[in-house]
């Protein structure tokens, strides 16, 4: 934001589902850091972080990926060596595992790798007093590995969640690869959710761009839309209309390319 200094300066990145198959959830996380004052530094063009690559045992390109990716980050730090960079931001728990590869620490000078909805929780830029009752699915890559869902709940909303447990299905690729075990999956978080919920449409909140879609496929006896934590933030404390909102104050008030 142009209009008050950075109060820190984080690298964010967003990943193939965050950019790529629900652009909301990079979108809330940069407006989010952008009026709470925080300077968000993105990679200069789109990058996947190759895991999917080396879940479907395509190790030698996802090597290739890894090491094309940290040239770029490198670029960056080079770039940007002026900044105080203390933190990567991630919206994505395979995003996050992948990057663990990557040696960013060393790229950035100490930085440290951290979910985006950690970040904002540890420091305490936005909270929202939610009293409904909030349910959360844990991906099996989650991301929250600093303060955990629970802390993180408490410091946005003062609130703790109804943690449904296993697995939604989707595992990235698996949905695609294994369609009969993914089924399987998803049947059995049916079940789980139909044992906790009384009620047939759910909103159901996680950190995974994946589960996002996993949850939304079930629809059988119960209807669950999943929504990213990082999405229904921006909801409750920048507005229902945030997303406008945000487009409008980019173009008026303008942005570093």
């Amino acid at each position: 934001n142009k209009n008050k200094p950075a109060i820190k300066t984080v690298v964010y990145f967003p990943g193939c589902g965050s950019e790529r198959m629900f652009p909301e959830i990079s979108m809330a996380t940069i407006a989010l850091l952008y009026n709470a004052g925080v300077r968000v530094i993105i990679p200069p063009t789109y990058l996947c972080c190759g895991y999917p690559m080396k879940a479907n045992g395509k190790q030698q390109q996802a090597r290739i990926k890894t090491n094309e990716n940290r040239v770029i980050f490198h670029r960056m730090a080079d770039t940007f060596s002026y900044m105080d960079i203390e933190d990567i931001l991630v919206s994505c728990g395979t995003c996050y595992e992948m990057l663990t590869e990557y040696q960013l620490e060393n790229v950035f000078r100490g930085a440290k790798l951290i979910d985006v909805n950690e970040f904002i929780a540890r420091e305490g830029l936005y909270s929202s007093l939610i009293s409904e009752p909030l349910l959360y699915h844990e991906p099996c890559h989650t991301p929250m590995k600093a303060l955990g869902y629970q802390k993180t709940f408490t410091k946005l909303f003062d609130n703790q969640p109804v943690n449904i447990p296993n697995c939604c299905g989707e595992g990235g690729t698996l949905a695609l690869s294994t369609p009969d075990i993914s089924n399987r999956l998803r049947d059995r978080k049916e079940i789980n959710i139909r044992k906790n919920i009384a009620k047939k449409n759910v909103i159901m909140l996680t950190t995974c761009p994946s589960c996002v879609q996993g949850l939304c496929k079930i629809q059988d006896t119960v209807k669950v839309t999943g929504k990213s934590l990082v999405v229904y933030l921006a909801e409750k404390c920048l507005g229902k209309n945030w997303k406008k909102q945000f487009l409008k104050q980019i173009r008026s008030q303008g942005f570093d390319t």
